[in-house]
């Protein structure tokens, strides 16, 4: 199952690959700091140098997925094999805790609804959502939840039969679409939620799941981030990726530019759009025309 992180104005988190011990890809910027992920670790960079200014390593080697919630920066964790997991946070200023360490069970997916941090824990057989408030934890049937995502405040979900479901506060689950053939996370952004679904985004009410309008890619997004009413996507066209800036108005793609970054990951925050690759380098790209400039070397 592919993998697909975006953090700016939406927090983005999926299901990461199905063993630790890879390179993840990721990165969020907001709030005038910019984080990526680094093989075991996540990295605050100087946003004008690209420079490491702080590294801090999660409580198991393989760090999965960031997300930006709250003032703070959330790191899931993996031991190899996915047999343990955690959620680190880590604050502008101050202590680093792990409000969530599961010794014997992994944690597959990690968002964040802006105040609280969320969680999809295992065990395999019966995975559950964990929703973490400062140090305050508490768990939640996942009603058949893959992925999970956040945005506009809010927590959706997508099942492995294609439903999406928006997640209340207290767990609750309310079913706004069932989308045969969806496979990717509901991403909110221009006031719609949109779900990938083979080479097309479907663009849902997020308050009843209506179908407003389908995108047509070409290839499928492997990452999707919002700014306004403006979106932008990583694309694979066959064996290749591709950047694509998005018109969510007109419904169609306003420009593109081929890639030959592997696992591109997405965030747009502080002015600009950032990618970071599975070579561990991030890149600033142009919002406008989708030049990228090497930001910064990470390993």
């Amino acid at each position: 199952m592919r993998r697909l992180v975006a953090v700016a104005s939406v927090a983005l988190a999926a299901v990461p690959a199905a063993h630790a011990g890879g390179t993840q890809a990721g990165v969020v910027a907001a709030r005038g700091r910019v984080w990526a992920l680094a093989g075991g670790s996540a990295v605050e960079l100087d946003r004008t140098s690209g420079r490491i200014v702080r590294s801090v390593r999660g409580r198991y080697p393989f760090a999965t997925a960031l997300a930006f919630g709250g003032g703070s920066v959330w790191l899931s964790s993996v031991e190899n094999g996915f047999v343990s997991g955690s959620v680190t946070r880590i604050p502008p200023s101050g202590r680093i805790t792990s409000p969530l360490v599961l010794p014997g069970r992994p944690v597959f997916a990690l968002a964040s609804d802006g105040s609280s941090a969320w969680a999809l824990v295992g065990p395999w057989r019966d995975p559950r959502l964990a929703r973490i408030d400062g140090v305050r934890v508490r768990t939640f049937s996942s009603h058949g939840v893959g992925f999970l995502t956040s945005g506009a405040g809010a927590v959706y979900g997508l099942t492995s039969w294609g439903t999406v479901i928006r997640i209340a506060h207290d767990g609750r689950a309310h079913v706004l679409a069932r989308l045969r053939g969806a496979d990717g996370p509901p991403v909110a952004g221009a006031g719609s939620l949109w779900v990938p679904r083979g080479s097309t985004l479907v663009r849902l009410d997020p308050r009843d799941g209506r179908t407003l309008g389908i995108l047509r890619l070409g290839g499928s997004a492997s990452s999707l981030v919002f700014s306004g009413d403006t979106a932008w996507a990583a694309v694979l066209h066959h064996d290749a990726f591709r950047l694509e800036r998005l018109d969510p108005r007109t419904m169609r793609v306003t420009a593109a530019r081929t890639i030959p970054n592997r696992a591109p990951q997405l965030s747009y925050g502080n002015g600009a759009l950032w990618l970071a690759d599975g070579d561990l380098r991030v890149w600033r790209v142009d919002p406008r025309t989708l030049a990228r400039r090497l930001f910064a070397q990470l390993d």
